[in-house]
């Protein structure tokens, strides 16, 4: 229990990475995965969650009030329950990370929405914090700064270590039930995942020469 305390607290610190504070490039799955998976017990697990999430990944960008399904926490959480099922069975682990980030996509996105509510939060502290400068008490932008950020990270870790609770109750036990062909269907998806990853990495960063008249 005290690593997914520590690993929920990690989540929500990268979490707030995205938007609320640093954006040192931490929520990254790439950096954070491999970073949980060795808490878990098994880094390699955690870097081939964060190597599949960022392929996936790489075209969804929150920009402005564009605010997509949250890869920080499917990355994160699943980084520990991949961690957790090989430290406890030795098993090979490939077709269960593609299972277990297929399971975690709608927390995703189930995130994204508690995100939308957090900022009308904010934008409702933000006019508290109007209304006090106009008292002449500029404390309150401190304040409400470090409070915004800390229920980032409030949110973050709290929504983490539900989701890697109930995924390690459910996940493992679930998977446990899919017979050998089912396997090495998930199995051969960890290899045809990262095409298509490929296929947007290259979308993403080509450019296309304008056509003079």
């Amino acid at each position: 229990m005290l690593n997914i305390l520590i690993a929920s607290i990690l989540g929500g610190i990268f979490v707030s990475d995205v938007t609320a504070a640093g954006q040192l490039m931490i929520s990254r799955p790439i950096f954070c995965a491999p970073i949980i998976g060795w808490l878990a017990g098994d880094i390699q697990a955690g870097l081939m969650v964060g190597f599949l999430m960022e392929l996936v990944w790489i075209n969804i960008i929150p920009l402005g009030n564009a605010v997509p399904p949250d890869a920080t926490v499917v990355s994160v959480a699943g980084a520990y329950l991949s961690g957790a099922f090989v430290s406890s069975t030795g098993a090979d682990c490939r077709g269960f990370i593609v299972f277990t980030i297929l399971c975690l996509i709608p927390a995703g996105i189930l995130f994204k929405k508690l995100d939308i509510m957090h900022r009308e939060y904010n934008s409702y502290l933000c006019g508290e914090i109007e209304e006090k400068i106009k008292q002449n008490n500029f404390n309150a932008v401190d304040r409400g700064v470090y409070m915004g950020w800390l229920f980032f990270i409030l949110k973050g870790a709290l929504f983490i270590g539900l989701v890697i609770v109930a995924g390690l109750a459910i996940l493992t036990y679930v998977y446990g039930l899919f017979d050998e062909r089912a396997v090495k269907g998930l199995n051969l998806a960890f290899y045809l995942i990262p095409a298509v990853g490929l296929g947007a990495a290259v979308e993403a960063f080509s450019f296309k020469r304008s056509k003079r008249k």
